[in-house]
Order: C-alpha cells, then structure tokens, then sequence
C-alpha cells in the first residue's frame, strides 16, 4: 500500500490505544495486514529503476513521490488531532509511535534496498517482504480494486479517529 493508508491506521491505533507495546505490535501487524490486501502501490521498486545516468534523478524522484504521500497522510491527521485536542502530551506520543510502527516494515524494506543488498539480512528481508508481507497481486499501476482498497482503509481510519 502507499504510505497514506498505512499513515492513517497507525494514527487510528496510536489514538485508541494507550499503551506503547500494544501500539508496536498493532502498528506493525496492521501494516502487515494491509500489504496482504490487493493495492495499488508506486509502479516501479527501488531495485527496478535502472542503474543508468538517470539512476540518481529517478531514485529522487521515487523518494519525492513517496514523501508527498506520507505529506499527504499528516495532513490529514493534523487537523483532525489539532480539532479533537489531541496535541497534546495524553495522545501525540502514542500517535506518532502508531505512525512510525506502521510504517517501519517498509521503511526498513527502503533502507535494505538503499544498501543495495549487501548484507545478508538486506537480502532476507527484501525477500521475505516481497514474498510474504506483500498480496501476490498487488497492482502496480492504479486500477479501481486497487486504488478503491486503499481510500476504504483511509476512509475507515479516518472515521476511527473522528470518533
């Protein structure tokens, strides 16, 4: 899934559940859950762009595209948080733990593709991410099943953290 979705759901988890551990491991299995849902997800892996002239300005152009959708999903939550008052010290810390819980499997799957696969646990954990964590039909380029999961999820989050 794109970045938004998953955003959203470890709000949703980091603003209904007030303890850490529980908000890790929810955060974690929800990103887990959602990656095994068909989606829509950015076209072409990191591993794909070619190692041409052009590698450095399409892998930023990737990582731009990719930081404009996580833009995207805090500014949906800001206002919902700053509206409900829930900036504050009883709600912010586990929000943000639930958002970088949900987040964590893909960032960790960005940084071993980043290192080329050079360890050998880069290389598990691209494989194990690509073989188990993601659907094996996720979408690569947007289609309605697959962009119409994704706004579902948003959605769903989104009314979890108006109630």
């Amino acid at each position: 899934m794109i970045i938004t979705p998953h955003l959203l759901i470890g709000a949703a988890i980091g603003v209904k559940i007030k303890h850490f551990g529980w908000i890790i491991v929810l955060g974690i299995l929800s990103h887990v859950i959602l990656d095994k849902i068909p989606h829509w997800d950015y076209g072409k892996r990191i591993e794909e762009i070619p190692r041409d002239k052009n590698f450095k300005k399409n892998l930023f152009i990737k990582i731009f595209v990719i930081g404009i959708d996580g833009l995207i999903g805090l500014l949906i939550i800001a206002p919902i948080i700053w509206q409900k008052d829930m900036m504050n010290l009883s709600y912010l810390p586990f929000i943000l733990v639930g958002i970088i819980a949900s987040l964590l499997p893909d960032f960790i799957l960005g940084m071993a593709k980043l290192s080329c696969h050079k360890s050998k646990f880069s290389r598990s954990y691209v494989s194990f991410h690509h073989k188990f964590l993601h659907h094996p039909k996720h979408i690569r380029k947007p289609t309605p099943i697959g962009l119409s999961t994704q706004i579902l999820v948003s959605v769903i989050a989104i009314l979890i953290l108006l109630l």
